[in-house]
């Protein structure tokens, strides 16, 4: 399901008030630039909903749509235009009243006036964490500034590593960085990985065996190891289902794609040529998009009950490199993995980046079924494997799953892909490695934290906000 159109450009039309604002403050009063928060997110806020929200507001949205692109332009994310200040209050004196009609027209439609003035006030934040290995360990300097100023994700959706770190995140509503550096002592590839041969029962085979389970378990599960639906923040975990009878080669090929002796010594020749050899395989997948399905685990009563673990452990599950499995004696896991693949037609469970790599789309849609449509989702999307010139062995991988993430992103509010990050082979850094990765993810995302507090400050009651001459 794509994204409306008009949903999107009245998010990118409120994107560029804000930054207008920033860059001249107090050259449009507060009760103006209430306003007109006000009615873009109210028209924005329809249009999100199914069908359109209420008939009653199709003349609003329009009307709302049009000033839009009159003080913005039809493109603000490419092109915004830079109103004069008169011309922004002249907009709010006219749209006052008209939000203040529109809003009633609402109600009498069946529209709850607490539901629909909480969502126009409040902007909710979701996360939406990007994979690729160590390139991730960039999102603890994210999380630690959102903390600093305040700001608690009131959903986090993840793939791969993304999910992984989303999950220590999502356990506590506050976050505590020194909890993550106790887990960083604790990790070893030893603990990680193994190179066993096991069955695969619902992922496909890979050369490292994860095994995430007896590595976190003391640190994110306690006495009982938590349910997505169990977790203090809501997490939802994105991972590629592969349709039955579609592989495009035996199981076991995937097995045999990489010989972890073929490594060493390591060298950039080396690197490239085996991350060439998994573009090729991957490609096969994820370029017949008729043989995958985006499954998005936690954001659903039906996959709320699943092992938060379980769930993160197959997003990391890479196809012919990591494996995670659920080979334990657990009928509860296995009743639902068996539902979930038997129930849709799939064969196997796979790395959520083959199909949403940064799962934008995941976060927003999951928030606004959570909160019954009449939601306002801002979702900042976090990328640390954007293509980077830097990094040339890896960048074929970086753009493969750079497709999926561009078409998620009319659902993210604001997308930061990160330059500077750890390899993506550094999973288990040393603290000096982590401490630097923290800082970089501070540095990045510094610049955007003016306007991400802007837009999720609480507005002011529309009625106490009425522009001068209005």
């Amino acid at each position: 399901m794509p994204r409306s159109p008009e949903a999107r450009r009245l998010d990118d039309a409120e994107l560029a008030l804000a930054r207008w604002t920033l860059s001249r403050p107090g050259a449009l009063a507060p009760t103006d630039e209430a306003t007109l928060r006000h009615a873009l997110a109210l028209a924005r806020i329809a249009a999100d909903s199914e069908g359109g929200g209420p008939p009653a507001l199709a003349s609003y949205r329009r009307a709302v749509a049009g000033a839009a692109d009159a003080l913005f332009g039809e493109d603000p994310a490419a092109e915004p235009r830079t109103p004069e200040p008169e011309l922004l209050a002249a907009a709010a004196r006219r749209l006052w009243g008209l939000t203040l009609a529109a809003r009633e027209a609402a109600v009498a439609a069946g529209v709850p006036r607490a539901a629909m003035e909480g969502a126009v006030r409040q902007r909710r934040l979701v996360l939406a964490l990007g994979g690729g290995g160590g390139v991730g360990y960039v999102y603890l300097g994210c999380f630690q500034l959102l903390e600093e100023w305040g700001l608690t994700p009131a959903l986090i959706a993840g793939s791969s590593m993304g999910a992984v770190l989303g999950l220590i995140r999502a356990r506590t509503e506050r976050f505590d960085l020194e909890r993550v550096t106790q887990i960083l002592e604790h990790l070893t590839y030893r603990r990680l990985f193994r190179f066993l041969r096991v069955e695969s029962r619902y992922a496909l085979p890979g050369a490292f065996r994860l095994y995430l389970r007896t590595a976190l378990h003391r640190f994110v599960g306690g006495e009982k190891l938590p349910a997505l639906g169990d977790l203090r923040i809501p997490l939802v975990v994105s991972v590629t289902g592969i349709r039955a009878g579609m592989l495009p080669r035996p199981p076991e090929a995937y097995e045999r794609l990489l010989d972890v002796r073929s490594f060493f010594p390591p060298t950039p020749r080396k690197l490239r040529r085996k991350a060439g050899e998994l573009v090729s395989v991957l490609s096969e997948l994820v370029l017949q998009p008729n043989r995958l399905e985006r499954l998005y685990l936690g954001a659903d009563a039906e996959t709320a009950g699943f092992d938060a673990l379980d769930a993160v452990g197959f997003s990391s599950s890479l196809p012919g490199v990591i494996h995670y499995d659920v080979l334990r004696d657990d009928p509860g896991a296995h009743a639902r993995l068996g539902g979930l693949l038997g129930g849709r037609g799939l064969g196997w469970l796979a790395d959520g980046g083959l199909v949403e790599n940064c799962p934008a789309r995941a976060g927003h849609l999951a928030l606004r079924n959570r909160e019954g449509g009449w939601s306002n989702p801002f979702v900042l999307a976090l990328d640390g494997f954007s293509p980077k010139l830097l990094t040339p062995a890896w960048l074929p991988l970086e753009r493969l799953a750079h497709e999926n993430v561009r078409r998620a992103l009319p659902w993210a509010n604001l997308y930061v892909p990160f330059t500077r990050t750890l390899s993506p082979l550094e999973i288990v850094p040393g603290l000096a490695q982590a401490r630097r990765a923290t800082a970089l993810g501070r540095a990045q995302l510094a610049p955007h934290m003016p306007l991400l507090g802007k837009l999720l400050a609480p507005l002011p009651d529309l009625a106490e906000s009425r522009p001068a001459a209005a």
